[in-house]
């Protein structure tokens, strides 16, 4: 026996998973409690890994979780994408934010090649020191490309911004379970000098233009939106 969010998601567990329709319930997942569940400690180790790292004032949290890659020659850092830390550590700074990277477990090329950062306001949880739904709390935007975990973002009604740069490789290598663009209501960036006017689009004019997109897709995701889904 096996439980969904929605209808659609279970569409997409007997699809992948080939699970017969009886053996699915939708209940919600018990980790969308812990998301939801506001009584619990507001992101307290957020906040101490943070004051134990951070010596000045910030306001927003960028959060990038690139999913997993085969190909250990791919980098979100390569000069190919236009990776300029001094750049946007000039906007970081402008617009009062932090950005920390959380790579996959399994990624062991970016794990092994660890990159360094110059500028105070780049983190990279390499040790998985974070819980990546915490992050998820506490983030004001969440950059990723093609993992799931936006999916629980969506719960927050926060804007994503999809960081495929390599999305026609990408989709050489991997089949995935719904057309691209109909399941990802954010803007798309194909390097980093797009990902940053993306972001100024959003954290410094305000525009959220994929608001709507979002929330049609929660509705698809999500039957219950609370956080009884243990209940």
């Amino acid at each position: 026996m096996c439980i969904a969010s929605s209808d659609d998601t279970a569409k997409i567990m007997r699809t992948g998973l080939r699970i017969q329709p009886r053996d699915i319930l939708i209940t919600g997942h018990p980790k969308t409690d812990n998301l939801l569940n506001h009584k619990s400690p507001a992101n307290s180790e957020i906040q101490n890994f943070f004051s134990k790292n951070v010596d000045f004032q910030f306001e927003k949290i960028i959060y990038v979780a690139p999913t997993f890659r085969d190909d250990p020659t791919f980098s979100i850092f390569s000069p190919y994408f236009s990776f300029d830390e001094a750049t946007l550590c000039d906007f970081l700074e402008k617009i009062e934010a932090v950005i920390i990277f959380r790579f996959h477990p399994s990624d062991k090329h970016h794990l092994l090649k660890r990159k360094t950062f110059i500028s105070p306001r780049f983190f990279a949880d390499y040790e998985f020191a974070l819980d990546p739904y915490l992050l998820l709390r506490s983030a004001s935007v969440l950059i990723t490309d093609y993992s799931s975990l936006y999916s629980d973002f969506l719960l927050f009604d926060r804007p994503i911004v999809f960081s495929n740069f390599d999305h026609e490789q990408y989709l050489k290598e991997t089949e995935l379970y719904s057309e691209y663009n109909s399941v990802t209501p954010g803007p798309k960036a194909s390097n980093w000098k797009e990902l940053q006017q993306h972001l100024e689009e959003i954290l410094i004019k305000e525009n959220d233009q994929f608001k709507d997109q979002r929330s049609l897709l929660t509705d698809k995701f999500y039957k219950f939106k609370d956080s009884g889904a243990c209940q």
